[in-house]
């Protein structure tokens, strides 16, 4: 996972053969990398946004492979994690953005398939959204002109 936040450059993701979840996110400050907070539960395949300067990471999959729905909040300016409501429904391969100040978690791999569920984390918990006209997972989401879009998958 890579997400650009200001000037400085976070990065996320997995070490060994076969792969292994590392929860460690390092920083790139222009030359060097600075270890920073380590990320409370190891996970891979997330979805990820920033909303309000925080970093959400949601859903994926937690050592050995199961699918988890887990939402961990980064502050970089605390280099500090706490936990947000979990999802709904735990997925893997999910897509996150942020539309109207809000995260958005949309479709991912549930009891083995795809889903075309949409969720919103409103200040009470999750809202479930209509449902996405197709299934997809492992897809790209990005917000545009006030509009959510997901593409492939």
């Amino acid at each position: 996972m890579l997400r650009a936040l200001g000037t400085t450059l976070l990065a996320a993701g997995l070490t060994g053969v076969p792969s292994t979840p590392r929860a460690a996110a390092p920083a790139l400050d222009p030359l060097v990398w600075t270890g920073l907070a380590t990320a409370p539960t190891k996970r891979t395949e997330v979805a990820s946004a920033v909303v309000g300067g925080l970093i959400y990471v949601a859903g994926g999959f937690a050592a050995p492979a199961d699918t988890v729905g887990t939402v961990e909040v980064y502050d970089p300016a605390a280099d500090a994690w706490s936990t947000a409501p979990p999802l709904p429904v735990p997925v893997d391969h999910a897509m996150a953005a942020t539309l109207s100040g809000q995260l958005h978690v949309v479709g991912g791999f549930a009891s083995g398939g795809a889903s075309d569920g949409a969720f919103r984390l409103d200040p009470g918990g999750w809202t479930a959204l209509p449902d996405m006209p197709e299934p997809r997972g492992a897809a790209g989401a990005a917000v545009a002109g006030g509009r959510l879009y997901v593409v492939g998958g």
